[in-house]
């Protein structure tokens, strides 16, 4: 075979071959972008369904329903199911048809009411809160309803007892009128037989209640004068002891006055407590007392030193006012203050009136010049009362064993004596002359008793300086000495 031949029929194999090899890369290709095109499209629908497959719930959720699935049944379906059948128990057949879309609120308005009124009807309102359950709800009813119908059962146990308490008293009452009846018939027969009997029975029966009745005026009679000597004794005690508690009273004065006494001023020379810091810039103190130890604010405080004993005339080197009480400490206001002799930590401080373990009497008497201007103030005695009250004493207008100190003003300044003429007609001038005169006779008697029972006495600027007090004129004049 010719050399050409061959060549020719080689180049004519080899361009068949290119041929199917292109058409078949074609085919394959045109086949690869069909099944790419054909994935692509099953994808999206995947993503769609998983998307709409998450609206319905997440993978937990479903996973969580997925035991609910039943032979020829959806989830959904079984859910709808368990749903109506919920509606059904707790709304009856009106709500067992509700469809999924709505019922959460259809529900709630048709059990609104329902809950309100499980709130009014239980005992405890708040087990009838829907988020307490229906369930525990009920339960709750059923228990009360147990407990009313035990209560019920015993108040009807308690009724049926008092019945038949009743029916014996009623059967007790009608023996006594069958027999009322039995004797009124015999009663009636023997009056019916004798007339003349009945006759001299009433008589006899109305002599006996006459004689009945005179006796029982005469007892009366017997016992009202028995009652009148019997209150007539009774006065006559009550006079014997009010003579007695006269005497008592009189023996307690002469007793005490020959009894030694523990020494009064011995309590007014006591410490109350101590400074605890002083601030001399701010002319502020710290001082021991607290709340727990009762003081007031507006207490006043003298301040003494403390390696020496507080003086009979209680003048001190300062005096504070509480501003501010503490847990353990109190601060105070120094309202007296010597540069020369500073009032320094350790020191003590006293008030005559105030005690944190002991409620002290004071007897009041006289006119008090309580400002310290050199006049006698009309009210001075009251705002001296009112001092000793308001501080934890106890102020009384007369003397006895019991009073613990004595705070004396000035006399009474007793005016000229008027004229007769004026006693005649009874004068306002005559009543205030009458009255000086009294209140000079009583205040020279409490002077006199205080002598004799020894109850230690302080006159108004002694008991100012006991008590570390000064009116605010004086505070003023005396600030920052």
């Amino acid at each position: 075979m010719p050399a050409s031949k061959v060549s020719s029929e080689s180049n004519s194999s080899t361009v068949y071959v290119l041929v199917v090899f292109i058409v078949l890369f074609l085919a394959a290709a045109t086949f690869a972008v069909v099944m790419f095109l054909g994935n692509e499209e099953l994808r999206k629908n995947a993503e769609t369904a998983q998307t709409e497959l998450e609206k319905f719930g997440t993978s937990n959720e479903l996973r969580e329903v997925r035991p609910l699935v039943q032979k020829n049944k959806t989830v959904l379906a079984q859910l709808s199911a368990d749903m109506k059948q919920l509606c059904s128990w707790i709304g009856g057949d009106d709500l067992a048809e509700l469809s999924l879309v709505g019922a959460k609120v259809t529900t709630e308005k048709r059990l609104k009411e329902t809950w309100e009124q499980l709130a009014m009807v239980l005992t405890n309102p708040e087990e009838g809160d829907p988020s307490v359950g229906l369930a525990n709800i009920v339960d709750a009813m059923i228990k009360e309803n147990r407990t009313l119908g035990q209560q019920f059962a015993q108040v009807e146990k308690e009724k049926m007892e008092q019945v038949r308490r009743q029916e014996q008293v009623l059967k007790g009452k009608d023996d006594e009128i069958a027999q009322l009846k039995g004797d009124l018939a015999t009663a009636s027969s023997a009056a019916q037989t004798s007339e003349q009997s009945y006759s001299r029975r009433v008589k006899d029966l109305g002599d006996r209640f006459e004689e009945l009745i005179k006796r029982i005026n005469d007892e009366k009679a017997q016992l009202q004068s028995e009652n009148d000597k019997l209150t007539k004794q009774m006065e006559e005690l009550q006079k014997e002891i009010a003579k007695y508690d006269e005497k008592i009273k009189e023996m307690e004065v002469v007793l005490q006055q020959i009894r030694p006494s523990p020494d009064m001023e011995l309590a007014a020379l006591d410490a109350d407590g101590t400074v605890v810091s002083v601030n001399s810039r701010d002319m502020l103190a710290y001082i021991s007392l607290a709340k727990n130890d009762h003081i007031y604010r507006g207490l006043t405080f003298t301040v003494y030193d403390s390696y020496t004993s507080i003086p009979k005339t209680g003048k001190g080197k300062g005096k504070l006012e509480v501003v501010e009480i503490l847990d353990t400490i109190s601060k105070c206001r120094i309202t007296e203050y010597d540069s020369t002799y500073p009032i320094m930590e350790k020191d003590i401080i006293a008030n005559l009136i105030w005690d944190k373990d002991k409620k002290y009497q004071f007897c009041v008497a006289g006119d008090f010049d309580f400002d310290q201007n050199g006049e006698i103030d009309p009210d001075g005695r009251e705002q001296i009362v009112s001092l000793i009250n308001n501080w934890g004493g106890q102020a009384v207008s007369s003397l006895s064993v019991d009073t613990d100190f004595l705070v004396l003003g000035q006399p009474s300044a007793v005016p000229m004596r008027p004229r007769e003429e004026d006693f005649d007609r009874n004068t306002e001038v005559v009543k205030k002359y009458n009255q000086a005169v009294q209140n000079a006779e009583k205040y020279k008697a409490i002077l006199q008793s205080g002598k004799s029972l020894g109850v230690p006495t302080f006159n108004t600027s002694r008991f100012f300086r006991f008590i570390g007090y000064h009116p605010r004129g004086v505070i003023e004049r005396k600030k920052r000495i």
